[in-house]
């Protein structure tokens, strides 16, 4: 079984080697005390896919961890996939049964099942903050068509509580356990995308739905699921839900042909600076595949609790006081899929949320298809038109380019907010570049750490194939076609409370504990600074 990408993520140009002198670390040094390796289970099953840290669902105080298999049986129903979820631990090596550096997903503290075959259960996975205000953390599930015929699993979000069951079946309906949102739509891409914001203001997590493929000739929309109170189950049609039912939903939409609206989800934080969460979302293919993002301003309920959103809103419709759209400038991007990815943060520590996102196919310099990723900062931000071009923003001082090191790499397929690693008050960013060529082989994959920094015109460049104070480290997949880095969490988390955040990434072409064919894995390395290169990875890597 071929390892399977995001459409437009297989790219044909291997890459090249950097010359980068960042502090770099080979995942097939990685051992206690500093991380685990979670292997899948059989063959194909593509583990790590998707990952996340997901809050603290079960009120422990620690974080906790969500990842998936999509391609892992139900018995008979081939791919319909799993999730596993690990609980913080403040002792991450004990109870797993295996050497303190490897835990088998098979072990994991909660087992979720998709529902039947084909619908690939977690190709996406997500935080859901909280949605119900019950105190719990959430999180979120979706599922991906992989056949013509088949419609992806339903998106589901599993309500957080003191104490879980080890196996949650998708197929089973469970008050107070989950509910989900669902299509049956053969074609369907609902779910490719997961995420939340706080779109309204009133205190509860909405969440963030992405269907690239919606409308036919792929067009794409989003779907918002509002919080509310209370515990929802069952399977809920998705065209059965509109802005009064419960819960409530509204969609944005495109109406231009094969612009993928929807291939990436976010929420951003209050990047306007009225007092309101936003939303992002990337339309890689919009613009002959230059790509675009379009931000949507949240929006406080009317009186009565009304939504000021309408049920369905063509995205063109946007105005300059309801969303911005950020388009691709000139050179670099053409064809470059800007919007590949979307994450919030605040990357220059000024208070205001910030924007990342990527061009996996981006060619700085003619490094054909090396990628790039962009920080769009939100200090300032106050357009008087509904679109500005990367051009504009970055002659303003308002942008910060990151180029991929070598051809081929596709940085920024995935990008993630690792929060203030450092303790300078600013987030720090992960990059995915899956398909650079490591020392454990071609197409090993890479994951670049680059430091938040001020908002100055001297830093609004960083080249990840030049010596640069901005790019601190590098973790590097094991062995060839391990594709690391393809799924990064998305936001920030603690596993073991220590109070240092730690990374999370996947290997979903992985062969590993003799599971050939993209069993895959999951990595979790605990406080991944630059200072853990100085207690005990030299030795390991000095010994093998």
């Amino acid at each position: 079984m071929n390892v399977r990408f995001s459409a437009g993520c297989l790219l044909a140009i291997l890459a090249l080697g950097s010359t980068t002198s960042a502090q770099a670390f080979d995942l097939r040094d990685l051992q206690a005390p500093r991380g685990l390796k979670y292997p899948g289970e059989a063959a194909a099953d593509e583990a790590g896919r998707a990952v996340d840290f997901i809050g603290d669902i079960n009120g422990d105080g620690l974080d906790d961890l969500a990842f998936s298999a999509v391609g892992a049986d139900r018995g008979a129903n081939g791919s319909a996939g799993k999730v596993y979820v690990i609980f913080g631990r403040s002792s991450p090596f004990n109870g797993f049964g295996l050497d303190a550096g490897h835990a088998l997903l098979g072990l994991a503290d909660v087992t979720i099942l998709g529902p039947t075959t084909g619908q690939l259960l977690g190709w996406s996975v997500s935080a859901a903050g909280d949605y119900n205000g019950d105190g719990f953390d959430d999180f979120i599930i979706g599922g991906a068509g992989n056949l013509s015929n088949v419609a992806p699993a339903p998106t589901t979000l599993i309500y957080g509580r003191a104490s879980f069951p080890t196996t949650i079946d998708l197929q089973v309906a469970s008050p107070a356990s989950h509910f989900a949102i669902g299509t049956s739509t053969s074609g369907s891409e609902l779910g490719w995308t997961v995420g939340h914001t706080d779109l309204n203001g009133d205190g509860l997590d909405d969440l963030l739905i992405g269907d690239w493929a919606a409308g036919g000739t792929e067009k794409g929309a989003v779907h918002i699921v509002f919080g509310q109170s209370g515990f929802l189950s069952g399977v809920l049609p998705l065209t059965s839900l509109n802005s009064t039912t419960s819960p409530r939903l509204v969609s944005f939409f495109s109406q231009s042909n094969f612009v993928r609206f929807g291939w990436a989800v976010t929420g951003l934080g209050d990047i306007n600076g009225d007092g309101i969460d936003e939303m992002a979302v990337g339309m890689p293919f919009f613009d002959a595949e230059r790509g675009g993002v379009q931000i949507i301003y949240g929006r406080a309920n009317a009186p009565g609790n009304v939504l000021s959103f309408t049920n369905q809103q063509n995205i063109d419709d946007l105005t300059n006081s309801t969303g911005l759209r950020l388009q691709a400038g000139t050179g670099e991007l053409s064809g470059g899929r800007l919007g590949t990815c979307v994450v919030g943060g605040d990357f220059d520590g000024d208070g205001r949320a910030d924007l990342a996102t990527g061009a996996q196919a981006a060619d700085p310099l003619n490094r054909v298809n090396a990628g790039m990723a962009f920080v769009l900062f939100g200090a300032g931000l106050n357009e008087s038109s509904a679109a500005i071009s990367l051009d504009t923003l970055d002659a303003a001082g308002r942008l910060r380019s990151i180029r991929g090191a070598a051809a081929g790499d596709a940085t920024g397929t995935a990008i993630g907010n690792l929060g203030d690693l450092n303790r300078d008050g600013r987030d720090e960013l992960v990059l995915s570049a899956h398909l650079a060529d490591v020392a454990g082989g071609v197409d090993g994959g890479r994951a670049w750490i680059v430091e938040g920094l001020p908002r100055t015109a001297s830093q609004s460049l960083v080249d990840l194939d030049t010596a640069s104070a901005e790019i601190v480290w590098t973790f590097d997949g094991e062995a060839t076609s391990d594709v690391f880095s393809f799924g990064l969490q998305h936001g920030p988390g603690d596993y073991n409370g220590d109070n240092r955040n730690d990374l999370v990434g996947g290997s979903l072409g992985a062969e590993v504990l003799g599971q050939p064919n993209n069993a895959g894995a999951a990595y979790l390395i605990l406080d991944p600074r630059i200072e853990l290169f100085a207690d005990g990875f030299e030795a390991a890597a000095a010994s093998r």
